[in-house]
C-alpha cells in the first residue's frame, strides 16, 4: 500500500474515532494530574468531561445505531456500560466525573480502552469501601497485588471489569495487563497530553482528542493482511502527535486542530507545508463524483526538487508547470493500486511536446492510444510525481501514462487511471457543482485541502484488510460510511480545520465505479451472477470476437475463454456437484456449454447439438434433479438431463414449426407446461412427458416473447402479436384478446412488476413512446428522444417491484425509467448494450453495467 493511502486510512480511522462524541459541555474542569496513569504505549486518548451524560446523550443521538457497528466506539460505549453497572452511585459528583479513555494494544490482535478517574469522583471515599458494597451486592470480586497495588475482578452476569487505584486516580479496564501497564508506567506530570489539552485553545470545545502518531502503527497487525506492514506504519512521515478540537451538531462535525510537525520528514514538508491560494477551480472538474480521497493543492514554491531529478524538472517540467494539482484515488477499479495527478499548465503544448521527449528518452512505447477523442501516451517517468508530492510517491508512478485534456495534464500510474477520469469528465461527473464541495472550496482554497469519501474507500481498504476487519468492511460498511464525506484543510504552520459530514445526501452522485477495456465491443447485455457463498459476485460478457470474459465484483479480469458464436440464452448459474462450487451453463447457436468458475469446461462439455438452436435454453428444476430444454432449427424441441444426456421419456419434439425465441415453463399446483411459440404465431402447451396438452393458434407472429402473469391467482400466458391485440391464454385452453394501443410489428412488448402492484403491468414502446398499462387501461407513458430497440427491466434488491430500462441502438443510449413518467435524473447515457443492475460490493448499493463505446464494460454507480 502506498504512502499516501496509510495517510488517508489513519485520517479515516481518526474520524471513526471522532464521530463517537456529541453534545458533552463543560471540558476540562479537572487538572493536568487525570492524564498521569496514561501509559507511553498510548495510541491515542479520549477526554470525557461527564461520564454518564457522555453515556446517555451518546445513546439518544440520530448516528447512536451507525456508531455500535463502529468497533472502535461500541468497545468505548461497552466499557462504560460496564463500569456504570458496578458503579452506580446516585450523586451529584458522580454524575459530573470526568474521565480519559486511553486506546491500547492487548494483544497483536486486539486493542481495547484503559479509563482513567479521579479518585475523588467517587465521593471522596477510598476503592475498598466500594469494592465491599460490590461485593455486599452479589458481585464476585477476585483481587491480586501487583508492585504494591490491588488489582480487583469485578463479575457479574457476562460483564467483567478490572479497577484499581494508582494516586489520586482509578483506573480500570477489561483487561487487567493494560491496569498493570498503567502501574508501572506512569508519565510525569505535566505530560505533553495535558499541556496540549488543557490548554486555552481546546478546553471548550464538545471535545478533545489527542493521536499519538507514533504509535498507531501498533494498530497495523490488527488490521492488515497477514499482520504487514501497510496501513500506518508512515504516518510517523506527518510528525509526533496530532490534537483536535471536535464539536458536533446532528449532522456534521466541526474538526480544529494542530499536527506537530516538529519531527515531521521531509516527505510532509515537500508535499503539505508548501502551499498556497487555489487559483484554478478548473481542476475539480477532474475529481470523480466517487473519488475516494484527494489533496487538492497549489505548490507556491519547488525548493524541495531531489537533485537527482534536477536536470529532469527544469528540462521537461518548469517551462509548463503550473503550481495547482489534483492528487486523486478514484474508488477501487481492480486488484491493483489505482492513482492519478491532474496538473495545470501555463503552455499544453509545449507540455505536451516536452512530456513526449522525455518520454522517448525513457524508452517508452511510442504507442498512442486515442480513448474518447484524446490522445494517451506512455511516459514511464515519475519526476512530476517527485516533485509535486515528495519522494515517498514516485513508485506509484513508474509506469505512468499522460494526456493533456483541456488545458490539464493528466498523468496515471497505469492506463486505466486516465481512462477512468476522461470518462467522468466527459460525462460531467465530477465534483466542482457538489454543494458541499463548493462551500469547501471557498473556505479552505488556501493551504493544503484534503477531501475524503470513506463509501467510495471500500474496495480499496479490503486489498490490505486483515481477514476480520475485511469481514467487518462486508458486514458494517455502510455504517462506518455514514460519516462521509470529509473535508480537511492544513495550514504551513500545522494547524487544521475541516468537518465530517453525518448520513449527507447531498455528495451522493451517480459515478463510474470501474471501466475495463476488452479486446473487442461488448456484444450484449452483461450478466451478474453471485457467488455460491453470498460474498460477492461475478459478471460474464462475451465481445464482437466471440470471447467470453469473467469478471470480479471489482472489475478485475479472472479469465477469458473464446467461443465459436454468440451467446443465445440466458447465463445460469449451477452447482453440477452439489459441493459449493459454481458453474455457468448457457448454450451458443453450435454447443451447450458448462465453465467452471476456473474456466475450464465441465467434463464432457461442450456439447454439440444436433441441430443449429434457433434460441436460449431454459433451465428448469432444483438441486441436483435440474433439466434444460431448447428448440433447433430442424423445427424439433429437445430436452436434456444436467450432464448432456437427452431426457429419459423426451423424445425430441416435432410439429411445433420453427420456434425463434426461447421456451417458458408454467408451474402452477398440479399443472406444469412447457410452452413453445413459432413464428406464425401458433402458442404449444407439452407436459413434462413431452406430450402435446393444447395449442392456441393467434391470428398472427408474436412480438417478443411471451409473458407469465398472475390474473386472480391463476397463470396465464400473455402474448402481443403484430396485428395490433394482446392475448389473454389460460390453463384450460381458452383464450382472448384487447387492443391497448396502435402498434406494428416494430413495437416491444414484456410484462412486470415495475410499481409494486398484485399484478404485472403491460409495458408497450412504440417509435419513440413507452407505454405503461394495468389489464383495464393505460396509466402512463415516457417520451423518449430514440427509438427503443429494446426494453427490460431489473429486479431491485429487497423491493417487490423492478426498475425498467430501455436500450436505443441507433442513438447508442440507455435509459433508467422510474415511476410514473420519470426518467432517472442523469439518464440517458452512452452505452452500447442493454444494462444490469447489481449490488456488486455487497454494500447495498445499486451498479449499473453495461457495454461501452470504446471496447469496454464499465460499471456506474446508481445515485
Amino acid at each position: 500500500m502506498r504512502k499516501i493511502v496509510y495517510i488517508l486510512l489513519f485520517l479515516v480511522l481518526l474520524f471513526f474515532i471522532a464521530s463517537l462524541f456529541t453534545n458533552i459541555g463543560g471540558l476540562f474542569q479537572t487538572k493536568s494530574s487525570l492524564f498521569k496513569s496514561i501509559p507511553n504505549s498510548n495510541i491515542g486518548v479520549i477526554y470525557i468531561n461527564d461520564a454518564k451524560d457522555f453515556h446517555k446523550n451518546i445513546q439518544s443521538s440520530t448516528f447512536w445505531t451507525d456508531l455500535q457497528n463502529v468497533e472502535l466506539a461500541h468497545k468505548l460505549t461497552s466499557i462504560l456500560n460496564s463500569l456504570s453497572t458496578f458503579i452506580d452511585k446516585d450523586t451529584d459528583e458522580i454524575k459530573s466525573m470526568p474521565l480519559c479513555a486511553s486506546l491500547h494494544l492487548t494483544s497483536p490482535l486486539e486493542y481495547d480502552y484503559l479509563i482513567h478517574a479521579k479518585a475523588s469522583s467517587f465521593s471522596l471515599f477510598s476503592i475498598n469501601n466500594i469494592i465491599d458494597e460490590l461485593k455486599n451486592s452479589g458481585v464476585a470480586v477476585n483481587v491480586h497485588t501487583f508492585s504494591g497495588v490491588n488489582i480487583y475482578e469485578l463479575k457479574k452476569e457476562d460483564k467483567i471489569l478490572h479497577i484499581a487505584q494508582s494516586g489520586s486516580n482509578v483506573i480500570c479496564s477489561r483487561h487487567a495487563t493494560l491496569i498493570e501497564e498503567a502501574i508501572n508506567q506512569e508519565v510525569g506530570e505535566p505530560s505533553q497530553i495535558s499541556n496540549w489539552l488543557l490548554s486555552s485553545k481546546y478546553k471548550n470545545s464538545d471535545l478533545s482528542l489527542y493521536i499519538n502518531l507514533a504509535n498507531l502503527n501498533l494498530l497495523n497487525s490488527i488490521f492488515s493482511k497477514n499482520g504487514k506492514t501497510s496501513w500506518f506504519h508512515s504516518v510517523k512521515s506527518m510528525g509526533d502527535n496530532l490534537f483536535l478540537n471536535l464539536n458536533w451538531s446532528e449532522s456534521k462535525l466541526s474538526i480544529d486542530g494542530n499536527i506537530d510537525g516538529e519531527n515531521a520528514t521531509k516527505f510532509f514538508n515537500s508535499s503539505i507545508y508548501n502551499a498556497g491560494n487555489l487559483q484554478d477551480s478548473n481542476l475539480a472538474k477532474f475529481i470523480p463524483n466517487n473519488t475516494g480521497f484527494c489533496i487538492i493543492q497549489n505548490k507556491t514554491t519547488f525548493d524541495y526538487v531531489n537533485p537527482s531529478i534536477e536536470d529532469i524538472y527544469q528540462k521537461h517540467l518548469a517551462p509548463w508547470l503550473a503550481g495547482p494539482f489534483v492528487y486523486a484515488i478514484p474508488e477501487f477499479q481492480q486488484q491493483s493500486f489505482s492513482t492519478y495527478l491532474a496538473v495545470a499548465a501555463k503552455d499544453p503544448s509545449r507540455a505536451n511536446n516536452l512530456l513526449t521527449l522525455l518520454a522517448k528518452e525513457n524508452n517508452a512505447d511510442s504507442e498512442i492510444i486515442t480513448y474518447r477523442k484524446y490522445d494517451i501516451k506512455q511516459l514511464n517517468n515519475n519526476a512530476i510525481a517527485r516533485v509535486l508530492l515528495g519522494e515517498n510517491f514516485g513508485d506509484d508512478f513508474n509506469e505512468c501514462h499522460f494526456s493533456i485534456v483541456d488545458n490539464i495534464v493528466l498523468i496515471g500510474n497505469n492506463l486505466r487511471s486516465i481512462q477512468n477520469v476522461i470518462d467522468q469528465y466527459i460525462n460531467k461527473q465530477s465534483i466542482q457543482d457538489n454543494v458541499i464541495y463548493k462551500d469547501f472550496e471557498e473556505h479552505y482554497a488556501v493551504g493544503t485541502n484534503l477531501f475524503i469519501q470513506s463509501k467510495y474507500l471500500q474496495q480499496l481498504f479490503k486489498l490490505s484488510a486483515s481477514p476480520e476487519f475485511e469481514k467487518s468492511i462486508n458486514k458494517y460498511g455502510n455504517h462506518f460510511t455514514a460519516f462521509s464525506p470529509a473535508f480537511i484543510n492544513i495550514q504551513n504552520d500545522g494547524d487544521l480545520t475541516g468537518s465530517i459530514l453525518y448520513n449527507s445526501k447531498a455528495a451522493d452522485q451517480s459515478a463510474i465505479a470501474w471501466n475495463v477495456i476488452l479486446d473487442a465491443p461488448v456484444a450484449s447485455q452483461p450478466y451478474f451472477i453471485k457467488k455460491t457463498n453470498g460474498e460477492g459476485g461475478y459478471i460474464l460478457v462475451q465481445d464482437k470476437k466471440n470471447a467470453v470474459y469473467l469478471l470480479s465484483s471489482e472489475g478485475q479480469k479472472l479469465w477469458k475463454t473464446q467461443l465459436e458464436s454468440p451467446i443465445l440464452s440466458k447465463i445460469y448459474s449451477i452447482d453440477f456437484y452439489q459441493n459449493e462450487e459454481q458453474q455457468f451453463l448457457f448454450n451458443t447457436e453450435e454447443k451447450i456449454h458448462i465453465i467452471k468458475e476456473s474456466g475450464e469446461h465441465l467434463d464432457n462439455y461442450p456439447l454439440k447439438l444436433s441441430a443449429y438452436a434457433t434460441a436460449g435454453l431454459m433451465l428448469i428444476g432444483t438441486g441436483s434433479d435440474k433439466f434444460f430444454f431448447l428448440p433447433c432449427d430442424n423445427e424439433m424441441l429437445y430436452g436434456y438431463e444436467l450432464n448432456g444426456k437427452p431426457m429419459k421419456g423426451w423424445n425430441p419434439l416435432s410439429v411445433m414449426g420453427m420456434v425463434k425465441q426461447p421456451l417458458k415453463f408454467l408451474k402452477q399446483k398440479d399443472n406444469t407446461f412447457i410452452i413453445s411459440v413459432n413464428n406464425e404465431g401458433t402458442v404449444s402447451f407439452i407436459n413434462p412427458n413431452s406430450e402435446l396438452e393444447f395449442v392456441a393458434a393467434l391470428e398472427s407472429p408474436v412480438i417478443g416473447e411471451i409473458e407469465i402473469d398472475e390474473r386472480e391467482d391463476f397463470k396465464v400466458v400473455i402474448a402481443t402479436c403484430e396485428n395490433g391485440k394482446t392475448y389473454t391464454i389460460n390453463q384450460e385452453a381458452s383464450y382472448w384478446s384487447k387492443n391497448y394501443l396502435p402498434i406494428d410489428s416494430r413495437a416491444l412488448f414484456l410484462t412486470d412488476n415495475i410499481l409494486g402492484s398484485e399484478a404485472k403491468e403491460l409495458i408497450f414502446a412504440q417509435g419513440q413512446k413507452v407505454s405503461v398499462f394495468n389489464a383495464v387501461e393505460k396509466l402512463f407513458d415516457y417520451n423518449l428522444e430514440c427509438q427503443p430497440s429494446q426494453i427490460f427491466t431489473n429486479r431491485q434488491k429487497n423491493n417487490k417491484k423492478n426498475v425498467l430500462g430501455v436500450y436505443c441502438e441507433e442513438s447508442s443510449q440507455i435509459y433508467l425509467l422510474e415511476n410514473y413518467e420519470k426518467i432517472k435524473e442523469g439518464f440517458p447515457i452512452s452505452a452500447k448494450t442493454p444494462f444490469v443492475i447489481a449490488d456488486l460490493f455487497g454494500s447495498g448499493d445499486e451498479i449499473l453495467l453495461a457495454g461501452g463505446s470504446q471496447n469496454n464494460i464499465f460499471a456506474y454507480r446508481l445515485k
